[in-house]
């Protein structure tokens, strides 16, 4: 069924292992950075019983090799910074990974044959890979410009050997940290001219109270304007951060999927688009091709909608201008990244077009619908042959430079 579209993965994750900074970060980040695991006897639930280090043990496992999912902690120039999250993704997964062997070996061991052997399985004929451990612990406001950098550049560096295995089925985005613009500017540009990245991505929601819509973040985007790259903003994910809707829920009973959905969905994706078009940021910078990912699209209607509506009602108050009504910015540069299974983004291609929509399978994450996730999304109803071809590969081949001839170096 799937065999009749060629296929663009647009987010697919490595899988860092968690002693990937002690062997990859240089001095002196070495010494001012470790990921450490959890204690001991540490709990991952409401129950008694629920213990990570018992729960690994039933199953064969072991923190070090790579099995327990968002139990890390990290620690910052000596200081242990514990990562208070909702554990239901461990239990998920721990109770998910032993029914899909290939998706828990990817975890176990990140490697192109195995990458490979899960896309031919999926039916993915290009992966555009992005990160996992590194978008985590990046989520910290105690991080230097330069430490996270550091981690970036570290990242970056091993995905560009892991695409040479097989530089036409692997791409990558090319991870920044938005701790520092101007060190962000720099690293995108090593990305995409020296390493060949795909594209730049980093993460959603403000580090140390930087909104994407202050003058801080302009050597990025000046830098981005010039590279026409695609620009990716990944979930955020729990931290030690001002801007967190963690504290909210913690220590509140049955709340750990509210979190989940809201945390880690769609509500730091409403927050970028929003700063980044009423913000004037795409008005300045005309050349910029934001990405929403891991965020799904259906949501796009009402915001679109209400930043429309917002606008005619206040912009003669305002002391800046935008050209072309909010939504139109999104028509005409922005892109989103669907899940498999959203059927109802035939409301979203209804209202908006099916012109700038990507899809995912997230594997192999816990939450993957691998193996079937392509074949689920070939299945949707309510979406057209033509729908299907543009999302699985037409979109993303155009936004990736996939099908273009490479362009000359920049001097």
């Amino acid at each position: 069924m799937k065999a009749e579209f060629k296929v663009i993965d647009a987010e697919m994750h490595l899988q860092e292992p968690v002693d990937f900074f002690e062997r990859r970060l240089p001095e002196p980040y070495k010494s001012q950075f470790k990921v450490t695991p959890p204690p001991a006897g540490f709990r991952i639930g409401p129950k008694p019983d629920q213990v990570l280090d018992s729960m690994l043990a039933e199953r064969g496992l072991t923190y070090a090799r790579g099995l327990a999912p968002s139990t890390h902690h990290v620690s910052i120039n000596g200081e242990l910074v514990p990562r208070p999250a909702p554990w239901v993704v461990v239990r998920h997964a721990l109770r998910h990974w032993p029914e899909v062997p290939l998706m828990a070996e990817a975890n176990r061991r990140c490697r192109p044959d195995v990458y490979l052997e899960g896309m031919d399985v999926e039916g993915i004929d290009v992966g555009i890979l992005t990160p996992t451990l590194t978008f985590l612990v990046l989520r910290h406001d105690q991080l230097s410009g330069k430490l996270a950098n550091a981690i970036c550049q570290a990242y970056n560096n091993w995905a560009a050997e892991f695409c040479e295995s097989n530089p036409e089925r692997f791409k990558f985005w090319g991870f920044v940290a938005p701790h520092d613009a101007e060190l962000a500017a720099e690293e995108a540009r090593r990305c995409v001219e020296k390493l060949g990245a795909a594209g730049v991505a980093t993460i959603q929601g403000s580090i140390n109270g930087h909104l994407w819509s202050d003058e801080f973040f302009d050597p990025l985007w000046q830098e981005l304007d010039r590279l026409r790259a695609p620009f990716g903003f990944h979930i955020a994910a729990e931290g030690q951060v001002k801007d967190n809707l963690l504290p909210r829920y913690a220590g509140h009973r049955r709340t750990e999927v509210i979190y989940n959905l809201l945390g880690q969905g769609g509500f730091y994706a409403h927050t970028t688009v929003a700063e980044l078009i009423l913000g004037g940021v795409l008005e300045r910078y005309r050349n910029i091709r934001p990405v929403m990912m891991e965020s799904g699209a259906s949501w796009l209607p009402w915001l679109l909608w209400r930043m429309d509506e917002k606008w005619a009602a206040y912009a003669p108050d305002m002391d800046y201008e935008l050209s072309m009504r909010p939504s139109d910015y999104w028509r005409q540069r922005c892109y989103a990244v669907m899940d498999c299974s959203e059927d109802v983004v035939k409301y979203t291609i209804a209202h908006q077009g099916d012109h700038n929509l990507l899809v995912s399978t997230d594997f192999p994450h816990h939450d993957s619908p691998f193996p079937d996730g392509i074949e689920t999304f070939v299945g949707l109803e309510g979406l057209s042959k033509e729908n299907k071809r543009k999302i699985l590969w037409d979109n993303g081949a155009k936004l990736f430079g996939l099908e273009a001839r490479k362009p000359e170096p920049v001097s």
